[in-house]
């Protein structure tokens, strides 16, 4: 099997999968998790 056969193939059901996550995913912002002001510059060169 070629890889765009392969494609082929997995595409109905990896559409159907995105379809149905984004049908019920919620939105998340991180900030909500970690507060801006309890967040660290991770930048090494700073």
């Amino acid at each position: 099997m070629t890889p765009a056969e392969l494609l082929a193939v997995l595409e109905p059901t990896a559409a159907k999968l995105y379809d149905r996550h984004m049908g019920v995913a919620k939105e998340w912002f991180p900030h909500e998790y970690v507060p801006w002001s309890r967040g660290r510059d991770f930048d090494p060169e700073r």
